[in-house]
């Protein structure tokens, strides 16, 4: 028996010569009839999409019509540091998350998800201003270093990073919302008089 598959639609169908049976042979043909036959493949993110399977026996094979839907991983996305830290015109802060692969059961993700980091306040445009996007390691953290400027808002507010929609590997999944302190001082309008 063979598998062949068809990626997009029910045309074009190749063997698929690196699926492993992983069926255990109990039984030599004809009494291997209605016998439950199973395969083994490695997918990767540049495979993600809708696929088209059918068996091949000798000259006879199934209508190819079957599906499968190969999806993007879920992670989660983890506080690793920065929470209840404090950022000022002179002094940057590292700010961290750490992603979790829960199909592969892995930080080693390959390939590096995408993350943004941005800082939540009601008066930033659409209570939101983003701060970084930055590729997690082989480890699976993502860090990015954060020194503010007079555009953002003083005082308290929280931050978080989440996977970015444009990641061709892995679902949207954001973490917890985070504390950090904003020291703007310096920023404040110093008027000017000049005397003619």
């Amino acid at each position: 028996v063979k598998i062949l598959l068809a990626k997009g639609s029910p045309t074009g169908f190749v063997e698929c010569t690196d699926c492993v049976n992983q069926t255990p042979v109990t039984c030599v043909y004809p009494d291997c009839l209605n016998k439950t036959i199973f395969w083994y493949k490695n997918f990767t993110y540049q495979d993600v999409g809708s696929w088209f399977f059918k068996f091949k026996l000798a000259t006879t094979e199934t209508s190819g019509y079957d599906t499968f839907t190969l999806t993007k991983d879920n992670v989660s996305v983890e506080y690793a540091a920065g929470n209840n830290s404090q950022a000022s015109l002179s002094q940057a802060v590292n700010l961290s998350v750490r992603v979790y692969d829960m199909i592969a059961q892995t930080y080693n993700l390959d390939p590096s998800a995408k993350l943004i980091f941005e800082l939540l306040h009601p008066n930033y445009l659409n209570g939101k201003k983003q701060i970084g996007v930055v590729y997690t390691n082989s480890t699976g953290y993502a860090t990015v270093e954060f020194q503010p400027t007079c555009e953002y808002v003083a005082g308290q507010q929280n931050w978080h990073a989440y996977i970015a929609s444009d990641d061709p590997a892995y679902n949207y999944n954001e973490s917890e919302n985070f504390t950090i302190t904003l020291d703007l001082t310096g920023c404040e309008a110093t008027p000017t008089v000049e005397s003619y």
